[in-house]
Order: C-alpha cells, then sequence, then structure tokens
C-alpha cells in the first residue's frame, strides 16, 4: 500500500540537492535529504591538465553527468572550442554545461537518456574522429567500446569517483516516506546498504520516482512494487512525475 504522506527522500548527492528540495517545497511536499553517493574529486594530475589545457585537439568531447562538468569549472575560460563538438549525455547534464562551462551542446542524448540512445543519434561518419569522454571513475564501458568500434580515436579521463557515504544513518520514520527520487542505478544500489533490512520494506510500499527505464528495470528486479518514470531526467520532470502520480 502506498503511503499517503507527502514526503519525499531526496538521494541524490548533498551538493546537488537544493535545488530538487526547493522545486519539492514549492510544489506542496515535504524532501527530506538522504544522499547515498558521495562525490570525491580526483586530483589533476600533470597528463589530466595538459589534456584539459588542449581541448581543442579532439573533435568532440563528451560529458559522462553534471558531476564531470563540474570537475572542470576551473578550465572553462579556455572553452568552448569552435573545432569541438560537445555532447551530454542527457537534459541534466546538459543544463549544467550551459550553467557552468556556458556551452551548448551540439548533442544531447533523448528520452531513455542512455548511452545506446546517444549513439543513435550521433553522425555515422567518425572513422579517425578524436573523442574525450569525460567521466567519473569506473562505470560502464558501453559508449567507449561502441565508438572505437566506429573507428574513433577516444580517450577518457576520470574527474572524480563515487563513494558510499560513511557516518550516515536513517533520520527519519521509513512509514513517513511516500516517495524516493533515485537518479542512477548506484543511487538505488547505496540506498539498499545504507537501510539494510529496511529497504524490502520501503520497496513494498513507497513509489520510486527514476530518471530512466534502464534505472527502472533495476528497481523492479530488487524488489521495488511502485515505480515511475519521469518524462525527462532533470529536477522539473521528477516533481511533475510525482505531482501526477497523486492525482
Amino acid at each position: 500500500m502506498i503511503s499517503p504522506s507527502n514526503h519525499v527522500l531526496v538521494t541524490r548527492p548533498a551538493h546537488q540537492s537544493q535545488q530538487l528540495c526547493e522545486c519539492l517545497l514549492e510544489a506542496g511536499f515535504k524532501p527530506i535529504t538522504f544522499p547515498t553517493i558521495d562525490i570525491v574529486p580526483l586530483p589533476i594530475d600533470h597528463y589530466k591538465k595538459h589534456t584539459l589545457e588542449n581541448i581543442s585537439t579532439f573533435d568532440f568531447v563528451l560529458f559522462i553527468s553534471a558531476n564531470a562538468v563540474h570537475q572542470v569549472i576551473a578550465y572553462k575560460t579556455l572553452w568552448p572550442s569552435e573545432n569541438t563538438r560537445y555532447i551530454a549525455i542527457g537534459p541534466s547534464t546538459a543544463e549544467a554545461m550551459v550553467a557552468s562551462l556556458a556551452i551548448t551542446p551540439d548533442f544531447i542524448s533523448s528520452k531513455p537518456f542512455s548511452s545506446e540512445q546517444l549513439m543513435t543519434q550521433l553522425p555515422s561518419q567518425l572513422a579517425d574522429k578524436r573523442i574525450l569522454i569525460i567521466k567519473g571513475e569506473g562505470g560502464r564501458d558501453f559508449l567507449a567500446n561502441e565508438l572505437k568500434n566506429k573507428d574513433m580515436i577516444v580517450k577518457t579521463l576520470d574527474t572524480y569517483r563515487r563513494s558510499l557515504p560513511t557516518n550516515i544513518a536513517p533520520h527519519f520514520k521509513h512509514s513517513d516516506i511516500a516517495y524516493i527520487t533515485i537518479t542512477s542505478i548506484l543511487a538505488l544500489k547505496n540506498l539498499t546498504l545504507l537501510l539494510q533490512d529496511d529497504f524490502s520494506t520501503m520497496a513494498k510500499r513507497c513509489v520510486f520516482v527514476l530518471f530512466s527505464e534502464r534505472i527502472e528495470q533495476y528497481a523492479k528486479q530488487i524488489g521495488c512494487t511502485h515505480t515511475i518514470v519521469s518524462n525527462n531526467a532533470n529536477n522539473d520532470s521528477l516533481v511533475q512525475a510525482i505531482k501526477q502520480s497523486t492525482h
């Protein structure tokens, strides 16, 4: 049974939750922050510095997340390069590129905001083109592998690490939570680790509001009964999805 409460658990990293919380408050909901991912910046060594200072040598630059954008703000005065085309993995990343780097992406993945979808939107003739993928440590290799299969020269740059928060414990009553916002599979995986045995109860009762169908597939696999996928991968769409579910 879905709780009639208007409390929404926000699992985004601490530095990214404020705007979503403000949107939820404005819509009449009560956000509760519970970050399930810590974003840890990685040092910018000589190799990374040299690469970021020579963006113009790449035909394409792909940002894999908003966090990837935030980690290279110090180099924004060197961008954009007239010779380079910019790619965002989704709307939230695109918004961060515009706001933080003054870059309007040439390509933005459309729904379902996946690497697979993005590949269908890129030019067909990519052989011998150079691309830099700015991303977090680990993650899927799908894009890099597919681009290499198209004979592109692929370079990757890890700028941050995603880790499980430490010294954090639930500060809310599980029965108060009606909705849980999830913006990545890792956020959901970490939520199960942080809540432990209590997760199974919440999985059956709460509504999970998700960024993509890929996340929804995983949520269903681990027992989440009630799921909603937002129309777009951004804060406004998350809030709109919750509002529509209450009607």
